[in-house]
C-alpha cells in the first residue's frame, strides 16, 4: 500500500521571503560557485535573492506552511524561472 502526502502548494507571502531566499542562495552557490567567475559568486550574495524574490512575489508559489516553506517555484511569463524542493 502507498501512503499518499499532502503538501499544501500556495502563493507565496511576504513571511516566506527570508527563508525562499536562503534556500534559493544555499543551492545557487552549491551549483554555481566553482564554474563561474568569481566575481559573479561576489554578486550572489543572500539579500540579491531577497531582492529576486520580493521583486517577483506576485508569481511565486509555495510547498509547505508558511512558517516551514518546503520548496517553492516561479514563473517569469509562461516559463518556470525557479523551481525548488
Amino acid at each position: 500500500m502507498v501512503a499518499l502526502i499532502s503538501i499544501n502548494i500556495r502563493d507565496a507571502t511576504i513571511a516566506d521571503i527570508s527563508r525562499l531566499a536562503e534556500i534559493w542562495h544555499g543551492a545557487w552557490h552549491d551549483a554555481h560557485d566553482r564554474i563561474v567567475p568569481p566575481e559573479l559568486v561576489l554578486l550572489r550574495t543572500r539579500e540579491s535573492f531577497d531582492s529576486g524574490l520580493r521583486a517577483a512575489s506576485t508569481s511565486v508559489r509555495v510547498a509547505g506552511e508558511v512558517d516551514a516553506p518546503l520548496g517553492f517555484y516561479a514563473l517569469k511569463g509562461a516559463e518556470l524561472y525557479q523551481l525548488f524542493v
